[in-house]
């Protein structure tokens, strides 16, 4: 399937497909073990919302599952890696962490949001953002120390801010099948070479469109994969 979509971009920025397998939609049947103790921490409450740590055992690529889950009111959004012509993006602060190599934070698809002067993209729901957590010393638990600067909007925008604690260790919890299904909704990224697994991006061209700027793409997806929708992604 080829798919031509224009988008008008605000600054450089390097396309990622909003794609969803539907394969890869069906939840993952992980066994479940209870975790004496630390599952998740508690809620840090903000304006409109709440955030909280909570852990996901062994990962399947290496390192061990997390998430970031926030929770908003009713009628509130907030935003994506990417927030488009307005918006905050969440900023994710892990310094206090110990036994900390990496955090990998990772993005469940948002949706297009617009408002007549241009769009912006983000979650008008509760949302998990999984982690990939790897430790400098796997024989021993990572203590997530975590600082999150975030917006709530509903007409106007607040600012937020979230603090949560928790060891992460590769124990299984009762999160991680909830962890499991918000990286099956994790945006693919489209590539240059053939891959049967993912989208392919056949042609990017420049030109002008209303007296704009515009960045049209031409993608090639497999028959398993649903386009939803192009947004930029920073480098």
């Amino acid at each position: 399937m080829n798919l031509t979509m224009n988008y008008i971009p605000r600054r450089a920025v390097l396309a990622s497909l909003l794609a969803s397998s539907v394969s890869a939609m069906g939840l993952l049947a992980t066994p479940l073990v209870a975790l004496a103790g630390n599952e998740a921490s508690p809620w840090s409450k903000a304006a409109q919302s709440s955030v909280r740590l909570i852990s996901g055992g062994a990962a399947p690529a290496g390192g061990w599952r997390a998430g970031v889950e926030l929770r908003l009111a009713p009628g509130y959004k907030t935003y994506w890696r990417t927030a488009g012509d307005s918006g905050i993006p969440p900023r994710f602060d892990w310094s206090g962490s110990e036994n900390l190599a990496s955090v990998e934070v990772k993005w469940p698809v948002p949706t297009r949001f617009s408002d007549g002067y241009g769009s912006s993209i983000g979650y008008a729901r509760d949302v998990v953002f999984p982690l990939v957590v790897t430790a400098v010393d796997p024989s021993r638990p990572v203590t997530l120390n975590l600082k999150l600067d975030y917006a709530v909007c509903e007409k106007l925008c607040i600012p937020a801010q979230g603090a949560a604690r928790l060891d992460v260790t590769e124990s299984q919890t009762r999160f991680t099948a909830h962890i499991a299904s918000a990286e099956a909704q994790v945006p693919l990224r489209a590539g240059f070479g053939p891959d049967p697994g993912r989208p392919a991006l056949l042609k990017a061209a420049t030109g002008m469109a209303s007296g704009k700027p515009v960045l049209s793409f031409t993608l090639k997806a497999p028959m398993a994969i649903q386009i939803a929708d192009v947004a930029p992604m920073l480098a």
